[in-house]
Protein backbone atom coordinates (compact mmCIF):
# COMPACT_ATOMS: atom_id res chain seq x y z
CA UNK A 1 0.00 0.00 0.00
CA UNK A 2 2.62 2.31 0.95
CA UNK A 3 4.30 2.61 -2.54
CA UNK A 4 1.15 2.92 -4.65
CA UNK A 5 0.22 5.87 -2.40
CA UNK A 6 3.67 7.18 -2.58
CA UNK A 7 3.04 6.88 -6.14
CA UNK A 8 0.19 8.28 -6.45
CA UNK A 9 1.41 11.34 -4.39
CA UNK A 10 3.98 11.76 -6.78
CA UNK A 11 2.00 11.37 -9.80
CA UNK A 12 -0.42 14.31 -7.78
CA UNK A 13 2.40 16.78 -7.66
CA UNK A 14 3.35 15.84 -11.14
CA UNK A 15 -0.45 16.98 -12.71
CA UNK A 16 -0.82 19.56 -10.14
CA UNK A 17 2.15 21.47 -11.14
CA UNK A 18 1.27 20.87 -14.44
CA UNK A 19 -2.45 22.26 -13.66
CA UNK A 20 -1.03 25.21 -12.07
CA UNK A 21 1.46 26.13 -14.95
CA UNK A 22 -1.76 26.53 -17.38
CA UNK A 23 -4.11 27.40 -14.67
CA UNK A 24 -2.62 29.98 -12.54
CA UNK A 25 -6.45 30.88 -11.76
CA UNK A 26 -7.37 27.60 -10.15
CA UNK A 27 -4.34 28.15 -7.11
CA UNK A 28 -7.25 28.15 -4.64
CA UNK A 29 -8.91 25.11 -5.95
CA UNK A 30 -5.68 22.61 -6.26
CA UNK A 31 -5.15 24.36 -2.42
CA UNK A 32 -8.45 22.67 -1.70
CA UNK A 33 -7.56 19.36 -3.26
CA UNK A 34 -4.57 19.09 -1.88
CA UNK A 35 -6.12 19.69 1.90
CA UNK A 36 -8.76 16.92 0.89
CA UNK A 37 -6.17 14.38 0.13
CA UNK A 38 -3.84 14.71 2.50
CA UNK A 39 -6.95 14.54 4.95
CA UNK A 40 -7.81 11.71 2.97
CA UNK A 41 -4.60 9.98 3.05
CA UNK A 42 -4.07 10.10 6.61
CA UNK A 43 -7.28 8.72 7.47
CA UNK A 44 -6.08 5.71 5.28
CA UNK A 45 -3.07 5.30 7.34
CA UNK A 46 -5.21 5.34 10.42
CA UNK A 47 -7.73 2.86 9.37
CA UNK A 48 -4.74 0.59 8.10
CA UNK A 49 -3.29 0.78 11.18
CA UNK A 50 -6.15 0.01 12.94
CA UNK A 51 -6.89 -3.14 10.79
CA UNK A 52 -3.48 -3.91 11.99
CA UNK A 53 -4.14 -3.63 14.84
CA UNK A 54 -7.27 -5.62 15.34
CA UNK A 55 -5.39 -8.60 13.38
CA UNK A 56 -2.34 -8.57 15.66
CA UNK A 57 -5.02 -8.47 18.52
CA UNK A 58 -7.15 -11.55 17.25
CA UNK A 59 -3.68 -13.24 17.25
CA UNK A 60 -2.78 -13.10 20.21
CA UNK A 61 -6.32 -13.60 21.88
CA UNK A 62 -6.70 -16.54 19.49
CA UNK A 63 -3.26 -18.01 20.86
CA UNK A 64 -4.25 -17.64 24.27
CA UNK A 65 -7.39 -19.70 23.92
CA UNK A 66 -5.41 -22.39 22.27
CA UNK A 67 -3.11 -22.66 24.88
CA UNK A 68 -5.28 -22.34 27.41
CA UNK A 69 -7.23 -25.96 25.75
CA UNK A 70 -10.21 -24.11 25.30
CA UNK A 71 -12.61 -25.47 23.08
CA UNK A 72 -14.16 -23.01 20.34
CA UNK A 73 -18.01 -23.93 19.12
CA UNK A 74 -17.53 -25.49 15.61
CA UNK A 75 -14.61 -27.69 16.70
Amino acid sequence: MANSLLETCNNWQIRRAELLAHNPDIAMTIDQLDSLIERTVRSAIEIAHRVDWDFREAERVAKEVAAAGIKVKGE
